[in-house]
């Protein structure tokens, strides 16, 4: 319950997510209310390390969200190598701050929020690893939220 409270305040004082660069990286108008029975286990995600961004992040310039198999899961994120399940690779943005990322899945949409005290700096491409267990992703939304 804490942890929902927290997530209901750090959303309510929620900076806005801009448009990055000339492109529209992660949609900000969020079609999903965030709760703990549409929350996306933390053991279901993967955050990649910076070498491992760098391919994440080409492989999202022509779509939101990819499905990889097990072969292109190993050869994008080798440390995933004999991974069982469905992985899709999802946009999402960050700003300098550490921070952390939560998901929220409701159909064949994803919401990735990063997340972090103070408020949310100039934003930043990223992505994230999603393990789908079976369900299909399509849409994805997001943003930061800084709590002041």
């Amino acid at each position: 319950m804490k942890k929902f409270l927290l997530l209901i305040c750090m959303l309510s004082s929620a900076c806005s997510t801009t448009v990055i660069g000339e492109s529209h990286w992660v949609d900000p108008s969020i079609k999903i209310v965030p709760t703990e029975q549409n929350r996306v286990e933390d053991s279901r995600m993967v955050i990649p390390n910076s070498a491992e961004l760098v391919n994440l992040l080409r492989l999202l310039d022509s779509a939101p969200v990819i499905k990889l198999n097990a072969q292109q899961l190993a050869n994008e994120v080798p440390r995933l190598s004999g991974m069982e399940g469905d992985f899709y690779v999802v946009r999402a943005v960050k700003d300098s701050s550490a921070g952390v990322y939560s998901a929220f899945q409701e159909g064949e949409s994803i919401v990735v929020l990063y997340s972090h005290f103070g408020e949310c700096g100039k934003l930043e491409r990223s992505a994230i690893l999603v393990r789908a267990d079976g369900r299909n992703l399509t849409r994805v939304y997001g943003g930061c939220s800084g709590a002041r």
